[in-house]
């Protein structure tokens, strides 16, 4: 057996709000790796999850998602909030005021593109692509204010997920009500691929319906996209 365990974001600032650095380090001890059969493994895994502590630590002080004692700023207490793959990404969004005044089916399509994990572009029927000038637009100027922290990231050395347009066109399509049938005509993708996509979408929503205290228009408007998303099939 091999231990899985790896730091990530959320799991920091969701872990620094209730304990210290030096606290984590000690979890990160007693993690199944510490009872490794092969005491040579399992402190190869102990440092590399160290190593990951403090490289972690280290960026989101540098973005002030956490002080220099290790606590969470107010920034870094609402992050904590986002249980998803890029809480990061979707927090400096947030703070670069990306999100600020979308209309619902605009949020939504704005956040998929971080819940796919397919790296992979997809076709979009001409229809769709004349139809979505205006959402392509926004999204450009998402990933414009995007792009400096993208490349911060991977100077740090973490990993940065691909970031396509299909997915914003595939689910602003959808938050339109447009039916099932017309979706998989305008988007070449499989259909178990497309549930996917909208049920993840709708997880992202929700986590930032879970932000009603520190952003309330946008968990305001996350709750309207949500409720265009959760219709048959998918329910």
């Amino acid at each position: 057996m091999r231990s899985r365990i790896a730091v990530n974001f959320s799991m920091m600032l969701n872990l620094l709000l209730s304990h210290d650095p030096p606290g984590i380090l000690e979890l990160l001890r007693l993690s199944f790796s510490a009872f490794h059969d092969n005491k040579r493994v399992a402190e190869k895994v102990q440092r590399r999850l160290v190593k990951e502590f403090r490289n972690h630590l280290s960026f989101l002080q540098e973005l002030d998602y956490v002080d220099e004692k290790g606590n969470p700023t107010y920034d870094g207490r609402w992050a904590a909030k986002l249980r998803i793959d890029h809480p990061l990404l979707i927090a400096e969004l947030i703070r670069d005021g990306a999100y600020a005044n979308l209309d619902a089916p605009e949020l939504a399509a704005l956040v998929a593109p971080f819940v796919t994990d397919k790296e992979k572009d997809v076709l979009l029927s001409k229809q769709l692509c004349d139809a979505s000038a205006d959402l392509w637009n926004k999204f450009r100027s998402m990933m414009h204010k995007l792009k400096p922290h993208l490349g911060f990231m991977a100077s740090r050395g973490f990993d940065v997920p691909p970031v396509y347009f299909w997915p914003c066109a595939a689910v602003f399509l959808w938050a339109q009500e447009a039916d099932w049938t017309s979706l998989t005509w305008h988007v070449d993708a499989d259909e178990g691929d497309l549930a996917m996509l909208i049920l993840r979408t709708a997880d992202h929503l929700r986590q930032l319906i879970s932000l009603e205290g520190e952003q309330p228009e946008l968990a305001r408007t996350a709750r309207d996209a949500l409720q265009l998303l959760m219709r048959p099939p998918l329910i």
